[in-house]
């Protein structure tokens, strides 16, 4: 009986995995697209901030050319 009520409850897990993998995606493509727009030298703060606001209140960035690793404030400050 058990193995039954797995299988009628496996479309909805595989379902909710696709919503999920797909709510994912959507904020990968958010990030992509927020990240290039930081990247041009026409960007505007708002451009920062749009990013910024995308990622963890610890996330931190990588300066490669510098050595250095920012953090979102010191990110934001330029």
């Amino acid at each position: 009986m058990k193995m039954k009520a797995l299988y009628a409850l496996l479309p909805f897990m595989l379902v909710s995995s696709a919503c999920s993998a797909e709510a994912l995606s959507d904020k990968v493509n958010a990030y992509f697209y927020a990240q290039k727009a930081v990247e041009h030298q026409h960007s505007k703060e708002s451009d920062v901030t749009n990013l910024l606001m995308l990622l963890t209140p610890d996330a931190t960035f990588e300066h490669p050319r510098f050595n250095d690793i920012l953090s979102k404030e010191e990110y934001k400050a330029g």
